[in-house]
C-alpha cells in the first residue's frame, strides 16, 4: 500500500534528505515542464490514459519549446495491485518524449520505483534515488532570483492532506529542511494536488496533471536571466 500518515503537517516525520544535482550544463538555457501526481490506474485503465497523457505532454513541449521534463512523483495509484510491469510501462512511455526526463518517486510508488533499478543505457529517462532534485543557476543569478531550485514530492512526509492544509505543508517543508534548502532557494513540491506559489517565501507546489483526477495543472521553469516560473491550472 502507499505510504500514508495522519499526523498534521506541522509535525514532520522526516527531516533528512539528499539531493540529486542536475549538471550545470543541463541547467543552462533550461526550459522545463514540471508535472506531478498523475495517479494512473486510480479510476481509468492505464492502457487508456497513458498514451493520451504522453501525447498531451508532447504537445506542451512542442508548443512552448521546452527541453526538459521533471516528474514529481505519484505517477501511479498504489492500491495493492501495483506491479513492476505497470511501473515499467509508464517509464517506457516517458522514453517517447523528445527531451530528457527526470523522475522522482512519490509516496505511492517510491519504494517500488527504487526497487525497479531502471538504468537503461542511452535512455532519456533518469530515475532519481534521492528525495529531491537540485538545480543551481549556472552563473551569478540576477538580483531577486533564487540561486537554486529544489524539486520534490513530499520529502518523505506522506501526509494525507486536506485542501486547506497544502500551503502550510509546503511552508513547513521549506522551514524544516533549511539546512539543505536555504531561505533564498525555491522549493517546488508535488503531493498537494494544488497549485501554490508563495513568491515572497519562495515555495510552491504544482497541482496534479492527471487523466484519472481530471486535472491539468503543471508548471514551467525557465533558466533565462535567472530562474523564473509559470504555473498553469489550479
Amino acid at each position: 500500500m502507499a505510504e500514508q500518515n495522519t499526523i498534521r503537517p506541522q509535525t514532520l516525520i522526516n527531516k533528512v534528505a539528499t539531493a540529486f544535482h542536475v549538471p550545470k550544463n543541463v541547467v543552462t538555457g533550461m526550459r522545463a515542464l514540471i508535472v506531478s501526481d498523475a495517479h494512473f490506474d486510480k479510476t481509468l485503465t492505464l492502457s487508456r490514459t497513458l498514451p493520451k497523457y504522453i501525447k498531451s505532454l508532447s504537445s506542451i513541449i512542442i508548443r512552448d519549446k521546452l527541453n526538459t521534463v521533471f516528474v514529481l512523483g505519484d505517477m501511479i495509484q498504489n492500491d495493492d495491485d501495483i506491479t513492476m510491469e505497470k511501473l515499467q510501462s509508464i517509464i517506457t512511455a516517458f522514453e517517447l518524449l523528445p527531451v530528457p526526463v527526470y523522475i522522482i518517486g512519490g509516496n505511492h510508488e517510491r519504494s517500488l520505483l527504487w526497487d525497479l533499478k531502471y538504468n537503461k543505457q542511452g535512455s532519456n529517462v533518469t530515475i532519481v534515488y534521492d528525495l529531491c532534485i537540485c538545480l543551481t543557476y549556472p552563473t551569478q543569478p540576477p538580483s531577486r532570483t533564487p540561486p537554486r531550485v529544489f524539486l520534490a514530492h513530499d520529502l518523505k512526509n506522506n501526509f494525507q492532506l486536506q485542501p486547506e492544509e497544502g500551503e502550510s505543508f509546503v511552508a513547513t517543508l521549506k522551514k524544516e529542511f533549511v539546512d539543505l534548502i536555504h531561505h533564498e532557494d525555491y522549493l517546488v513540491t508535488g503531493h498537494t494536488h494544488k497549485t501554490i506559489n508563495n513568491e515572497e517565501e519562495r515555495y510552491a507546489s504544482v497541482g496534479a496533471y492527471s487523466e484519472d483526477l481530471h486535472r491539468s495543472s503543471y508548471a514551467m521553469l525557465f533558466a533565462e536571466n535567472g530562474f523564473h516560473f509559470q504555473f498553469v491550472g489550479k
